[in-house]
């Protein structure tokens, strides 16, 4: 199973992290969210994650907004708040994949590069996120989920902990 996961994780390492080697191969932050402790638990993803990084600011929007990829593609803007911001989640993997990149090689620089594109980011959800949420429907939604249906993330099942602990 191991080796299997490794070859999984090389399989979607070419210049970007992408979703699967053998479709779209777009990189997704979701995917990043999901995978990158594993990641960098079996390899050394330190430069890779930076470039990545580095990546999702050289896209952010004006107004703050990062997308729900690397490089913006119109793909998921639809199931986003809007004014180029892609699918919450999806576009919060840049701070998220900081704050893991710090925690796991201890690497304070990156963060201090980064930290006004991200604050950016919170500052536009702060601004956008109620009013994007109503727009699209969300909020009558939610009140009455049952978990059926599908939707972005919904397959996602979130640790109690993040991974760094047991480093």
């Amino acid at each position: 199973g191991y080796e299997l996961v490794k070859n999984s994780l090389r399989s979607n390492l070419l210049s970007v992290q992408s979703d699967c080697p053998h479709r779209e191969k777009l990189p997704y932050g979701g995917d990043l969210v999901a995978s990158s402790p594993s990641a960098m638990h079996m390899f050394d993803m330190s430069a890779f994650y930076k470039k990545t990084i580095r990546d999702w600011m050289d896209g952010q929007w004006d107004n703050g907004a990062y997308t729900e990829t690397s490089v913006w593609q119109n793909l998921n803007d639809y199931a986003g708040i809007g004014k180029g911001a892609g699918e919450t989640v999806w576009a919060t993997a840049p701070p998220v994949l900081t704050v893991r990149h710090m925690q796991h090689y201890g690497d304070l620089d990156l963060l201090r590069e980064s930290i006004s594109c991200h604050t950016r980011w919170l500052e536009f959800l702060n601004k956008e996120f109620d009013t994007g949420m109503i727009k699209k429907g969300y909020d009558k939604k939610l009140k009455t989920y049952t978990g059926d249906g599908s939707g972005l993330g919904d397959w996602l099942a979130l640790p109690v902990r993040d991974t760094y602990l047991t480093h």
